[in-house]
């Protein structure tokens, strides 16, 4: 009996949600039609997520693009990702290039860290490493945590600018404090090599166990080759084991062959 209840209690609120969500549509779309910029954006999310009406991405993209040409930089970001995914439309990426352009112009974060992605791969546009890093210097300063990640990538590899391994720790460090695990290995390999920091193997080993703690394999492996080889740490094959079971669970090529090097089916 309770459990009907549950499912009946469960379904009207469900109806209730739908019924809400299709009066908001309803409201949206009469001011969407008066020319209400934020209204067209809504109504374009209406259809894109397919809250309150048939999910349609054509129309989607149509209201986007309605309000993208009014400038609101939400609707412009929105037109990129769909140009650039195809959704709704022919996948065009110097079509979403310029969408995202232009929201990046209007510092919408999202936009400038995809348009340094672009000009640092060649998509959409001409291939130019000065200018991804500039657009991912303006997303990295707003704490976008991709971008920071990405930003340390090309000074510590000197892509569009010399190598600076300061600079690389510097962001690397940012992004690995919002918990980016990426960041957060190449940070403790920067401490472990002594670049751009002062070497130090106690916080290599805190930031790569920061690193495995979310999965990454690549620091999972690392851990349990510095236990294997007592690298920075106390040799300990045990632990060894453990970290590099993990590793190869977690899908590391690297960790087959260290679990053959130091025979640790033994242990």
């Amino acid at each position: 009996m309770k459990k009907v209840l549950f499912i009946i209690v469960c379904l009207f609120a469900i109806s209730s949600t739908d019924a809400k969500q299709s009066k908001q549509f309803t409201k949206t779309k009469k001011l969407a039609l008066k020319g209400s910029v934020n209204s067209q954006y809504n109504l374009g999310t209406f259809y894109y997520t397919g809250k309150g009406v048939k999910k349609n991405y054509k129309e989607a993209l149509y209201w986007y693009k309605k309000a993208a040409k009014q400038g609101l930089a939400n609707a412009q970001y929105n037109l990129g990702i769909m140009y650039k995914a195809g959704k709704g439309v022919t996948k065009n990426l110097k079509t979403a290039f310029y969408w995202y352009k232009k929201a990046a112009k209007q510092d919408y974060v999202g936009a400038q860290y995809n348009i340094g992605v672009m000009y640092r791969d060649g998509i959409g546009t001409t291939k130019d490493l000065k200018k991804a890093i500039y657009w991912f210097t303006k997303a990295a300063k707003k704490n976008e945590p991709d971008a920071q990640f990405n930003l340390a990538i090309m000074h510590k590899k000197g892509q569009g600018t010399p190598v600076n391994y300061k600079q690389a720790f510097y962001w690397y460090q940012k992004s690995a404090d919002q918990g980016y695990s990426f960041s957060q290995y190449d940070l403790g390999a920067l401490y472990y090599g002594g670049k751009g920091v002062a070497k130090d193997d106690k916080k290599a080993m805190y930031w790569f166990q920061k690193s495995a703690a979310q999965g990454y394999a690549l620091a999972e492996c690392t851990i349990g080759l510095m236990y294997a080889k007592g690298d920075g740490v106390k040799k300990d094959l045990k632990k060894a084991k453990v970290w590099i079971a993990r590793a190869h669970k977690s899908g590391s090529t690297r960790a087959k062959k260290a679990w053959d090097l130091f025979n640790l089916s033994k242990y």
